[in-house]
């Protein structure tokens, strides 16, 4: 298991990645290799986030 500092590290990583895939996208005729990306770092950010949380808790007393 990674340690949380790493998965912080990566969130931040995979956020900045969602922010800019979504700032890119066209007003209109969105491709769907577009929303398939958008979809997996929506994803991986969820999974980042349920692990980190899982840390949390299993850290504190």
């Amino acid at each position: 298991m990674q340690s949380l500092e790493n998965l912080e590290k990566r969130l931040r990583q995979v956020e900045e990645k969602l922010e800019d895939a979504e700032g890119r996208l066209p007003a209109h005729s969105i491709r769907p290799w577009q929303m398939e990306a958008l979809f997996e770092l929506e994803e991986e950010r969820d999974t980042l986030v349920a692990e980190i949380q899982t840390l949390r808790k299993n850290q504190s007393p």
